[in-house]
C-alpha cells in the first residue's frame, strides 16, 4: 500500500520505537490503548526550550479503549 506521498511506507514509520510509543504499529490510538501521562516536559533552564523526556511506566494511566465507529 502507498503511503501518502505515493511511495512506499518506510520501515520506521511503521515500527518506530516500541519504548517511546511511536511508529504506527506503537501508536496507542491504533491498538486502542489510551495512555496519559507518558511523557512530561520541561523548561530547559539554559535554553528557555521545552524538553520532553519519558516518564515511568509506573506513572502511565492506561486506558482499553474501543475502535472508532465509522
Amino acid at each position: 500500500m502507498a503511503g501518502p506521498q505515493g511511495s512506499q511506507w518506510g520501515p520506521s514509520t511503521v515500527h518506530g520505537k516500541p519504548k517511546r510509543g511511536v511508529g504506527i504499529l506503537n501508536n496507542e490510538l491504533y491498538v486502542v490503548r489510551l495512555v496519559w501521562n507518558r511523557l512530561r516536559y520541561v523548561k530547559d533552564p539554559d535554553t528557555g526550550k521545552r524538553v520532553s523526556g519519558l516518564n515511568p511506566e509506573s506513572e502511565w494511566v492506561v486506558q482499553a479503549g474501543r475502535a472508532a465507529q465509522g
